[in-house]
């Protein structure tokens, strides 16, 4: 644990040396084969280690100012595929809980950690950067989470549907094609102007209180 926390220390230097607010990292999936295209980037096939080890890396980060986002929220287990459509994965809750979200859990709560990314994948046929169960249900409500939430790089439009997650806690959309974002927050609006302002409002304040604590550690 103390070395991990001295990487992120690490980390967190070269952050403010650069001029850097935001980590895209740790990434704290599982290792569910030998052949997992992230396992040199996770921790562990096993959720406590790789819990343990992420909220470490996440405090010597954060102690430096540098904002984390620990990835890939949630059951992120596979490269194969995974950008297509929203690769549909399915699980129970016991097996959601005790596997996939105990490392994330950790993060949250150990860690501190003020930035999670969602996946590209979906629980069930819900994309993960659009469920509010999973991002303002469990992530804020229960875990009590204050940072903000960022999807993956990716190109917007389709099942990553950024008024959809506008809407439902996912504060940023990390793509390359903006107008496609905005196009989908302009429909969403049309539909639901109340919900998605809120959702926008929202938004606006996860993400200005996340830099203003980062402004506030480095100076």
């Amino acid at each position: 644990d103390e070395l991990a926390e001295e990487f992120g220390e690490a980390i967190g230097q070269e952050g403010i040396e650069l001029g850097t607010h935001v980590w895209y990292a740790p990434g704290c999936n599982i290792h569910r084969s030998p052949l997992g295209g992230r396992n040199n980037e996770y921790f562990s096939e096993d959720p406590l280690l790789s819990g343990k080890m992420s909220a470490a890396v996440t405090r010597g980060a954060q102690s430096k100012g540098l904002i984390v986002t620990v990835k890939h929220f949630v059951a992120n287990d596979q490269e194969t595929n995974r950008q297509s459509n929203g690769l549909y994965t399915w699980l129970n809750e016991q097996s959601l809980r005790e596997l996939y979200l105990e490392p994330f859990e950790i993060s949250v709560k150990e860690g501190k950690a003020k930035g999670i990314m969602t996946a590209y994948n979906r629980l069930g046929n819900q994309w993960c950067g659009g469920s509010k169960a999973l991002v303002t249900d469990l992530l804020r409500t229960e875990w009590g989470f204050d940072g903000f939430v960022t999807t993956d790089a990716g190109m917007p439009g389709g099942f990553m549907d950024a008024g959809l997650a506008c809407r439902n806690g996912n504060d940023l959309m990390l793509d390359m094609g903006l107008a496609g974002a905005a196009k989908a927050v302009d429909t969403a609006y049309k539909a639901d102007p109340v919900g998605v302002l809120m959702g926008l409002r929202s938004c606006a304040h996860n993400l200005l209180y996340s830099l203003l604590n980062y402004t506030a550690v480095v100076k």
